[in-house]
């Protein structure tokens, strides 16, 4: 596959490298991009030391076409995103007036005093284009070093998503990396990473064609994408031959999101008698948008369009040792005969009982389509 222009992201935070916090930043700017055809290349998380900054930025942008920055916008001594950026693009820091008025007139309108340490937050390497920050007082940016651009954006997840999907997009993309990238994310239930891998990676040797896998258990998801559509097309069918049966959906919804989703949109509630996972399954589906729509009473009901009637997980309640364990269904419907199915789980431990929970919801969602 050619070679596609990528973007570097660069964490910065004592509270990320040392494990109090995850950089969810990083996952949704990833996933962004790649979901607009922008490829996202390496990303590194680095503490609040100026120095180790100054490294990583300098590593980065030697091994990639472009970099963005979370965090260390801030008004305190630990800050240093900027100042690091500073260094390496041998650039002075200019203060901007207006984002101090912006800054002033935000902090005003909460009756709060203003900080003079507020000011480093005005600070920006020369020649760079500063995006206002609606929801905070760190403004970011957008410096061109060597045709490469380089933004940095605040470390709160509510400020920095708006700033990506608003400014750092449409730049990157007016920028010309969006790449003309065939792609589909399928997710997938009732396989192992090993096993489906071992039987996909043979259908994308000698193409064009990249395939990854996630693992999210119970699900697996399946990547498949490249810039050859011919070659796209004809993978995606060979894949599709394997894995129809048992994909989710293509966008990363798991059984039980659909299941809730679909349960929104019913005229008549529906009754579900859970004798298997004892509460757990209304837990993951009862909201106040939800619980007119669906009831989980100890017997049947009138006035529902449909009953399930769940039995099993004995072995699992009774913490009996075996591989698989056992759920049955029976659907009731009026003036219907009755309609039984059964589900084996595999043994997880712990996380059985997520496992059921979803393998029931893909059940149930079938049943009432």
């Amino acid at each position: 596959m050619p070679k596609l222009r990528k973007i570097a992201i660069l964490a910065t935070g004592d509270e990320i490298t040392n494990g109090d916090i995850l950089n969810t930043n990083g996952q949704f700017i990833a996933q962004a991009l790649f979901d607009h055809n922008i490829q996202p290349g390496m990303q590194l998380s680095v503490c609040d030391h100026q120095e180790d900054l100054e490294n990583a930025m300098r590593y980065l942008l030697a091994h990639h076409d472009g970099l963005i920055t979370i965090g260390g916008l801030g008004p305190t001594s630990d800050d240093r995103t900027r100042f690091a950026l500073a260094n390496v693009l041998d650039k002075k820091l200019v203060f901007d007036d207006e984002s101090w008025k912006q800054i002033e007139q935000r902090l005003k309108s909460y009756g709060l005093d203003i900080p003079e340490s507020n000011r480093q937050q005005c600070e920006f390497p020369e020649g760079s284009e500063i995006f206002e920050n609606t929801l905070g007082t760190a403004n970011s940016c957008c410096y061109m070093h060597h045709d490469k651009p380089i933004f940095m954006l605040p470390g709160p997840p509510k400020e920095c998503k708006p700033l990506l999907e608003q400014q750092v997009v449409p730049r990157l993309i007016k920028l010309h990396f969006l790449e003309k990238l065939y792609k589909v994310n399928w997710l997938t239930l009732g396989f192992s990473e090993g096993h489906i891998a071992e039987q996909l990676d043979k259908l994308v040797v000698d193409t064009d064609v990249q395939v990854g896998y996630r693992a999210a258990m119970p699900y697996i998801e399946i990547k498949l994408f490249s810039t050859n559509k011919a070659q796209f097309e004809t993978v995606r069918t060979r894949f599709l031959q394997k894995i129809s049966p048992q994909i989710i959906s293509e966008n990363r919804k798991t059984a039980k999101e659909l299941f809730y989703d679909q349960i929104l949109t019913l005229n008549k509630p529906i009754t579900i008698i859970d004798n298997a996972t004892k509460g757990y399954l209304a837990s993951q589906l009862l909201t106040p948008d939800s619980y007119k729509k669906i009831t989980f009473p100890d017997h049947p009901m009138h006035n529902t369009q449909m009953t399930f009637i769940i039995d099993g997980l004995k072995r699992y309640w009774e913490k009996q040792p075996c591989n698989l364990f056992v759920i049955n269904i029976v659907l009731l419907r009026p003036s219907q005969p009755a309609r039984s199915s059964q589900l084996k789980i595999p043994n997880r431990g712990n996380r059985s009982l997520h496992y059921a929970t979803e393998y029931l919801c893909w059940q149930l969602l079938k049943a009432i389509n």
